[in-house]
């Protein structure tokens, strides 16, 4: 549109590194975005393939430089500068020369789900054993010369990849409490025993989570990929990419996709492990499976402590075979409700009415269902996220043959009245921060127009998707926010006193357009191409240098998706208003 011509600031979420997020327009740097968040890898995002997209990270140190910081022992020896399975010279020759020799590299504060992985190549011997040293070590042997498994102990899982050239990618899944080493061992068969004889290795990996993801160089230090700490979440799960900007929230569920711990009970029913490709685009998704005839079949997350509160349970869940329906229940609260999805036809069936439940599409057949229930009043350690197989919405009448199944991801349960992106946790509950985003700008007049295309979302609670303030105080501003209520209202303080307040009706859930135009004693505010007032007595305030989605330090953050923010250093016309905000 040629109004853009006439803007000052343009934020349209495209470009972004860590901690920025850059507006095009200005295009000197003066208007790009400050985001924050907190120093964890617990957000996610839908990314631009459509697919979950977490914070990964390489865990350990000289990932490719085995001559640094690992240490070699029984007298084996490292070769470099060898040909690689990506077509590189930085392939190793591992050369055993004694029994038992192997190379290791020693860890600290590992715990939880972790997968460990190595490429590696035959050369005079034929195998590789990966080991983790802990109290009941966890290994593998893998036969290089085919890629099979010949012998394993206390694993979740294992894996081969094969690759060209005869390059394998091996990889071991195991749940570690306190992990002191990694090992590596060239191997004739199942026999490290041998006093010579090598093979080929490249690329280690130590990271949390079932399966073995794309490969993180590292040197001195670990290196994280994917969503890092305070990286702006671009979420494409739109027609367009948006900035997602969600609240504090917490995964109360200790293990998120290992379904096998201690904290989750199976009743007739049985899980495995990473059957099939998740809504993350990898192979870590599990099988859920029937095991009777009778009963219900389900699996159930237990020892959660929970307060009074709203409360939301939400699992991804695929359709398998023989049944149709999956089946969630909160129990331990108050008043436990339950919902049916029906997997089938990505639709929600019944629900109880102490309850209120969603189903989100996430392609490959994958939906996010989530139950809440709002008016939680139990508090303690007794609560439970219960998942079920159904052959119908209906609690009873199950008649199953033992063979039915569906495959499910990614458990969540928060506090709150609706599901928040999906928190990873591996062993332990994990919390994503606030967000906040803002920018310092100096080209604030007292005429001018706030334009926003901006995602309502029913939290319940205020929130700011634009505001122009002077530094951190609430004395001085121009905004418009969202109600509690899910209107949208446009507001005017100067010198600690209001001058204006123009709000909106009800609005539904999704994305809404405003423009709010001011100047002295005229401001007028539009939201999806209609007037909603106007008022004639307002006094403008001075100063404005900021440009925000909150209001002062931390008050009344946004929570939902922006597409668009521009800044207007003039008061638009009506027709110029009513033609931007007309979805």
């Amino acid at each position: 549109m040629s109004l853009y011509n006439d803007a000052s600031l343009v934020m349209i979420p495209s470009a972004y590194k860590d901690g920025k997020l850059y507006s095009i327009k200005p295009t000197d740097g003066s208007g790009d975005f400050t985001f924050t968040r907190g120093s964890n890898l617990a957000a996610t995002r839908v990314n631009s393939s459509g697919l979950i997209e977490k914070g990964r990270e390489n865990l350990l140190l000289q990932s490719n430089g085995f001559d640094t910081t690992w240490t070699t022992s029984n007298s084996i020896s490292v070769l470099g500068s060898q040909s690689g399975y990506d077509g590189s010279s930085d392939a190793w020759l591992l050369q055993q020369n004694a029994a038992n020799g192997n190379l290791r590299q020693t860890t600290s504060s590992v715990s939880g789900i972790v997968t460990y992985s190595i490429y590696a190549k035959p050369n005079s011997l034929n195998a590789i054993l990966l080991l983790l040293k802990q109290t009941s070590d966890a290994y593998a042997y893998f036969d290089l010369s085919d890629g099979s498994l010949l012998s394993n102990a206390n694993l979740i899982d294992s894996s081969s990849v094969q690759l060209s050239n005869g390059w394998y990618r091996v990889s071991i899944t195991v749940n570690v409490s306190a992990l002191t080493q990694v090992r590596i061992y060239p191997s004739q068969d199942s026999d490290t025993s041998i006093t010579s004889g090598n093979i080929y290795i490249q690329d280690a990996q130590l990271e949390v989570g079932l399966v073995a993801t794309d490969y993180i160089e590292t040197t001195t230090t670990t290196e994280v990929a994917g969503i890092t700490e305070d990286l702006p979440r671009l979420d494409y799960s739109g027609s367009c990419p948006s900035l997602l900007l969600e609240p504090q929230r917490t995964n109360l569920i200790t293990q998120s996709e290992y379904f096998e711990d201690t904290n989750w009970v199976t009743a007739l029913s049985n899980v495995t492990p990473n059957e099939a490709v998740s809504p993350e685009g990898v192979q870590n998704a599990y099988k859920l499976i029937t095991t009777a005839s009778t009963g219900n079949h389900q699996i159930d997350a237990e020892n959660i402590t929970i307060s009074s509160g709203a409360l939301t349970g939400s699992v991804f869940a695929k359709k398998g075979a023989n049944a149709d329906w999956l089946r969630l229940r909160l129990s331990g609260t108050s008043n436990p409700p339950r919902a049916w999805f029906d997997l089938e036809n990505g639709v929600v069936g019944d629900v109880d009415a102490s309850g209120s439940a969603t189903i989100e599409d996430y392609g490959n057949g994958w939906y996010r269902c989530s139950l809440t229930e709002a008016g939680n009043t139990a508090s303690g350690g007794g609560g439970r996220l219960q998942i079920f197989i159904n052959e119908s919405n209906s609690q009873t009448g199950f008649n199953a043959d033992g063979d039915e199944y569906h495959y499910i991801y990614g458990a969540q349960f928060e506090l709150g009245s609706y599901p928040t992106s999906y928190i990873p946790t591996y062993g332990s509950q994990v919390t994503r921060s606030e967000e906040f985003n803002n920018t310092s700008f100096a080209g604030i007049e007292t005429e001018g127009t706030l334009f926003g295309e901006v995602e309502v979302v029913n939290t319940g609670s205020y929130g700011t998707p634009m505001a122009l303030s002077f530094n951190d105080f609430t004395s001085n501003f121009i905004l418009v926010y969202k109600t509690n209520t899910n209107a949208l209202s446009a507001r005017i303080r100067f010198g600690g006193l209001d001058q204006c307040s123009i709000t909106s009706g009800t609005l539904t859930e999704g994305y809404h357009k405003f423009a709010f135009t001011y100047r002295e004693d005229d401001c007028e505010f539009f939201v999806d191409g209609v007037s909603i007032g106007t008022d004639t007595s307002v006094s403008i305030p001075t100063s404005l240098n900021v440009i925000r989605q909150n209001i002062g330090a931390a008050t009344n953050p946004f929570e939902g998706g922006t597409k668009q923010l521009v800044y207007f250093p003039t008061a638009l016309t009506d027709s110029e208003a009513i033609a931007l905000t007309t979805l």
